[in-house]
């Protein structure tokens, strides 16, 4: 029976419905004893009433509990009041990000920004033992931030588990092309391996991290039918579409490390969610940088710069000022910044990183942490040409650091709401804030005499 706001489950009084599914009813509950929001999940019944399934799902709860990575959803408890039983887990602030995927598919930076996330928190779970068995877009937050977080660790699997079967054969709940009697799970994200009832790996969830990259750079999944009996004949048999062939100017790299990540063999997809995860800093830190993929020729271009230092008698000086850099870069400043980002501090980490940046550019170390602390959002003006400042949403913060000029492609900006001002000769300036995560922002310009713009909610 779902339970109505003001009910009192132990410490817990429940505020709001959040949704329902094959795990159970979620809620929006008041930690009372801590005063703080969490997110409260009542157990389906015929978990609840089995002991040997019960005593599995907590098992694999602690686990999970054990999870600690800036990109999964905390699991707090699980609880039992007055024969409820009960999950109490972080309370995450956003949307979906099956309500981000967009036809045609999203920005390559924004899916190579995802994808480093996802990738992350499936390293943090793999290491640990868990397998998540049903990661899909619906199971992902974005906060309004615009951080990652996954949610369901390990918890769909033992929620399903039947009793007959080991813990790493059950299959996972069914959802909406799922119907009774059919192996269970999201079918468009399953791999070959799970719907065949075979034992899961790592690997697994990296084929179904393949389904949502292509997803979210297309616009549609790979395998498609009319019946779910069609989507799995799909995955089984047949070869998606190449990327390249569904949106035209996408990276060939990136349709590789998808392709590797929808091997119909496990052991031919990459091997662990590390792999995935350096594959996309390397592709991000290439085009950030706008450096040639092909290493023939950045090799002739580093030879003959070289060349040019040695003819110019300062080849020895400058290979001593970057040693100095790097060494500043790798052994202070990025250090640095992760702590600020640990701290929440993400306007200092950003300022930080741009100074990084204009050191080294392209760096590695770098390009590993930009997801944590900032977003890529494309700025566009009516007309062109406009000059555009930020300031941050702190209190009291009243410099403007300045971004470009429109159309601006691919910045950076830090992760939370900030303001941003155009100002273009013969126009009235525009000052706005800029509020949630927004990654593509328009601003028209009013001519003088004329009414200043307005805000973006």
């Amino acid at each position: 029976m779902p339970l109505t706001p003001g009910t009192r489950l132990g410490i817990y009084e429940i505020v709001a419905p959040l949704g329902a599914g094959g795990m159970g009813e979620v809620y929006r509950a008041r930690d009372t004893r801590l005063g703080r929001e969490v997110a409260l999940k009542v157990l389906p019944a015929d978990v609840a009433g089995d002991a040997e399934r019960l005593a599995r799902f907590e098992r694999e709860a602690r686990t999970v509990a054990g999870l600690n990575h800036p990109n999964i959803v905390v699991l707090y408890s699980v609880e039992d009041q007055d024969g409820i039983r009960f999950l109490t887990m972080e309370l995450v602030e956003g949307q979906g990000l099956d309500r981000h995927v967009a036809p045609g598919g999203l920005p390559v930076a924004r899916v190579l920004e995802l994808g480093i996330a996802l990738s992350d928190a499936l390293a943090a779970a793999h290491q640990k033992g868990v397998v998540h068995r049903d990661l899909k877009p619906a199971n992902v937050m974005l906060t309004r931030e615009g951080r990652v977080k996954v949610l369901d660790f390990g918890l769909a699997k033992l929620a399903a588990t039947d009793p007959a079967l080991g813990a790493t054969q059950a299959p996972t709940m069914p959802a909406p092309l799922s119907t009774e009697g059919e192996v269970m799970g999201t079918v468009p994200y399953m791999a070959p391996e799970q719907i065949r009832g075979e034992a899961v790996d790592a690997r697994t969830d990296l084929f179904a991290l393949g389904v949502v990259l292509y997803e979210l750079s297309a616009g549609c999944r790979p395998f498609g039918g009319a019946t779910p009996a069609d989507v799995i004949s799909a995955i089984l048999r047949d070869v998606p579409p190449p990327l390249s062939k569904v949106r035209d100017h996408l990276p060939g790299d990136l349709e590789r490390i998808v392709g590797r990540c929808l091997q119909k063999d496990a052991s031919a997809r990459f091997q662990t969610a590390l792999e995935v995860g350096a594959e996309l800093r390397r592709l991000m830190q290439t085009l950030e940088t706008g450096t040639s993929s092909r290493r023939g020729r950045g090799a002739w271009v580093a030879v003959a710069g070289a060349l040019a230092l040695l003819a110019a008698g300062v080849w020895v000086v400058g290979m001593l000022r970057h040693g100095a850099r790097v060494q500043w870069a790798r052994g202070e400043a990025v250090p640095q910044i992760r702590a600020l980002a640990d701290s929440a501090n993400v306007e200092g980490a950003w300022a930080l990183a741009l100074r990084v940046r204009s050191e080294l550019p392209g760096d590695s170390l770098l390009a590993a942490v930009w997801p944590r602390i900032s977003r890529i959002v494309n700025i566009r003006s009516d007309p062109p040409g406009a000059r555009v400042l930020r300031r941050a949403f702190a209190v009291g913060d009243t410099a403007w650091r300045a971004l470009g000029t429109t159309p601006l492609d691919s910045i950076r900006v830090p992760l939370g709401g900030w303001y941003a001002r155009l100002e273009k000769d013969g126009f009235r300036p525009l000052e706005i804030l800029v509020a949630g995560a927004p990654t593509e922002l328009d601003f028209a310009l009013v001519k003088r005499p004329g009414f200043p713009g307005g805000s973006i909610p």
